[in-house]
């Protein structure tokens, strides 16, 4: 059986390979990205999504490179299991130099029943260090998954979990953002006035991180340059501000790499020290750029 390794290289390509299964893995490659020259050669472990191959070993004419590896276990194109995941986030915190345990994985459980993340995550939550982190990106569901977990017994069932919160912020949803511990998602003032005295009733604050816009005229977010007046206001509104938050240009690994900078140079100049950004298509270059929480959800899910 072909098993499924990770390489400490991982070559961006664009989407023009035949992959056959039948053929154990080889690949005809057509052309190379980043001005490699002629595509590389050898086995592909996987399809991280449909821009980006790992490979094996790569070569290319005149030389070769053979790629230190790292078991994670049978080889699978869509859905991994949470132990596979969080070794692909152990190998690539290990590879860029950061800190052990300094990356955490954030679980999108957006649209999925608690029987899933019961299933998928829970019961094998004892590979993730407490609490579990479960991202939701709509205010009612969110708050129909905290009654429904509450009912279930999550407490006495399962490790400690805390609640983060990931879609845009509409004022008339705030109310429902009770039970949250993080909201990534901060990028105007209304925002911080509409928490802060939502918080007054509730008797407790969530933390929030800033959210940067990235470039994309559809995409939510602050402008970089005004991120500094967004935080001093959260902070003199009595909020915690832990971070930044930033998503990533979809398709381009290119310009992931250069919204990720951009957003750790930001979270320096504020001294600020938690980064959420990456997610299941571009969490490697999110952590070489100094990721400390990772947000996916595809992987373990679908």
């Amino acid at each position: 059986m072909l098993e499924k390794t990770l390489c400490h290289i991982v070559q961006d390509i664009p989407e023009n390979r035949e992959y056959n299964r039948a053929g154990a893995g080889q690949t005809r490659p057509q052309r190379a990205s980043s001005g490699i020259g002629a595509g590389p050669s050898g086995a592909a472990h996987r399809k991280h999504n449909q821009q980006r191959v790992s490979f094996l070993t790569a070569s290319w004419p005149g030389r070769r490179k053979v790629l230190r590896k790292v078991n994670l276990g049978p080889l699978n194109y869509g859905q991994m299991t949470l132990n596979q995941v969080l070794s692909e986030l152990q190998v690539a915190q290990a590879e860029s130099g950061r800190p052990e345990g300094r990356v955490r994985l954030v679980v999108v459980s957006k649209g999925q029943p608690l029987d899933a993340i019961e299933k998928k995550i829970l019961a094998n939550a004892s590979a993730l260090p407490a609490p579990v982190m479960l991202a939701e990106n709509r205010g009612q569901e969110l708050r129909d998954k905290v009654r429904e977990a509450r009912e279930r017994g999550w407490q006495e069932r399962f490790p400690p979990t805390e609640w983060h919160f990931i879609g845009p912020l509409q004022r008339n949803k705030i109310k429902y953002l009770e039970p949250v511990s993080l909201i990534h998602t901060l990028e105007a003032a209304w925002q911080v006035q509409a928490i802060a005295q939502a918080a007054e009733g509730w008797g407790h604050a969530p933390a929030v991180l800033i959210q940067l816009h990235n470039g994309e005229a559809q995409k939510h977010g602050v402008a970089p340059e005004d991120a500094a007046a967004l935080y001093h206001a959260a902070v003199q509104s009595g909020l915690e501000v832990r971070g930044l938050m930033v998503m990533a240009p979809y398709g381009d690994p290119e310009a992931a790499r250069q919204v990720f900078g951009r957003a750790a140079r930001c979270a320096a100049d504020l001294n600020l020290s938690e980064l959420s950004m990456g997610m299941s298509d571009d969490f490697i270059p999110a952590i070489q750029q100094g990721a400390t929480l990772v947000r996916i959800g595809r992987r373990l899910f679908t």
